[in-house]
């Protein structure tokens, strides 16, 4: 099966216990971009984090059109 969506993020290189106390975003933000021919819809950015030291996130369902980025920040 070919890739259908690529990924980018920026997000911080080192993490310390005073920046998840603080609320700084380790996730700057997250690219996906639809690589097929075909549009994609419902598509959704899960993130979570192992060991559990930030709140999981979900987005709301995109539609991810070919070869447009959408971003999430």
């Amino acid at each position: 099966m070919e890739n259908q969506i690529s990924i980018s993020a920026n997000v911080t290189a080192r993490i310390n216990f005073a920046m998840q106390q603080n609320y700084v975003p380790v996730c700057r933000n997250v690219v996906l971009t639809n690589t097929s021919d075909a549009e994609i819809t419902g598509a959704r950015l899960r993130l979570t984090f192992d060991p559990a030291f930030a709140k999981p996130y979900e987005s709301a369902p995109v539609t991810l059109r070919p070869e447009q980025p959408v971003e999430f920040s």
